[in-house]
């Protein structure tokens, strides 16, 4: 996302906040630019969902609350593995499975090219087309947390995501 992009869709949302509430209190908006491209229950349905008609990082997903005001915040650096607690899942949880993807990544693609695989352990427990289909399969036997969910395609693009952001930060 540029920062023009970012920009534009942060200074909507505040622009239009006290109309945004009234409409979709609650719920998780996709902005880009200046329209609405949708409303959603949850971060990951309106991350799956806008990502089927826009291209990645260029919109803006906030949850619209009457007292929450978008803004950027620093992730600090973990020290060590985080612990599982508030919807953060251990660091290291599914570093076994993502090893495994990478290490195996050639074949992955071979067998598996734009799918999304779910994986625990050294196991494919399925093969998916899309994001949600996977992970709404895959938790009806397997706890969420104890699997990986992961797009198979050639080169490290498959598992690298590059943010951008307005605000600089400090070390």
């Amino acid at each position: 996302m540029t920062t023009s992009v970012f920009s534009d869709a942060l200074a909507y949302y505040r622009a239009h906040h006290a109309e945004l509430v009234e409409r979709y209190n609650g719920q998780v908006v996709a902005i880009k630019d200046d329209q609405v491209l949708g409303a959603y229950p949850d971060d990951l349905t309106a991350l799956i969902e806008t990502e089927k008609t826009h291209e990645a990082g260029t919109f803006l997903l906030q949850r619209v609350s009457p007292d929450r005001e978008p803004r950027v915040e620093r992730v600090p650096r973990a020290r060590g593995p985080l612990r599982e607690g508030k919807g953060i899942m251990a660091v290291d949880a599914l570093l076994a499975e993502f090893r495994y993807y990478r290490s195996h990544q050639d074949a992955f693609v071979e067998k598996y090219n734009g799918q999304v695989v779910a994986i625990k352990g050294t196991d494919v427990l399925g093969a998916y087309d899309d994001l949600l289909t996977a992970l709404t399969e895959t938790q009806k036997s397997h706890e969420p947390g104890t699997f990986l969910l992961q797009r198979v395609s050639p080169g490290p693009e498959a598992y690298t995501v590059t943010f951008h952001s307005p605000v600089p930060f400090r070390s």
